[in-house]
């Protein structure tokens, strides 16, 4: 055997493992859970909305949105969140002790309804949703920011720990099929003002 072909051996070697080695890397938006219904998939938003994970970086310490938390919403909005958005996203969500959840039409309320299709419409070419369904999820809650030391209760609630001021709120939800299980695509929180 040449010289040249054992070295052109090698070379063909050398790229295939460099190839293999980087094809292997999980994409940041890839998920590894499948809600089999919406609850589920609620459940989760709420319980790791407010939830950040602590990383290590060179320079110290950062937060960053909790990977639990992104299983639990549509590709649509994992990649709108990014890593730049997500602090101003999961502050709007309240954190709930307590709450009824039942699903709605989407005629019920036309304003989630044209909110969600307004939304859609920001992103060119967006192939919309056919299997979506709406959700109220009323309850006692709070605006509250968790670390990742806090773990939500099976239901996804908090127990209100340090007395904070709860408010009875609503959280309108869009739950979606992406063929990867059911994944929240939208939501709208409405305090409730009583008076």
């Amino acid at each position: 055997m040449k010289k040249s072909t054992v070295l052109a051996c090698i070379g063909v070697i050398i790229a295939f493992l460099i190839v293999g080695a980087l094809g292997n890397k999980k994409d940041f938006y890839e998920k590894q859970e499948n809600f089999k219904t919406p609850e589920e998939a609620i459940v989760n938003f709420i319980g790791y909305a407010n939830i950040s994970e602590t990383i290590k970086a060179e320079n110290g310490y950062y937060e960053k949105i909790s990977r639990k938390f992104l299983e639990s919403i549509s590709r649509r909005y994992r990649l709108y969140i990014g890593d730049d958005r997500w602090s101003y996203i999961n502050s709007q969500i309240p954190q709930f002790s307590s709450y009824d959840l039942k699903e709605i039409t989407e005629n019920d309320l036309d304003f989630i309804r044209d909110y969600y299709e307004g939304s859609l419409e920001q992103i060119p070419n967006y192939i919309k949703p056919i299997d979506k369904r709406f959700y109220s999820l009323n309850g006692n809650a709070s605006n509250m920011k968790y670390n990742d030391d806090r773990h939500p209760n099976e239901d996804g609630t908090f127990n209100n720990e340090f007395d904070i001021e709860e408010a009875e709120m609503i959280l309108y939800l869009v739950v979606v099929d992406e063929g990867e299980g059911y994944v929240v695509d939208y939501y709208y929180v409405n305090n409730v003002v009583e008076g």
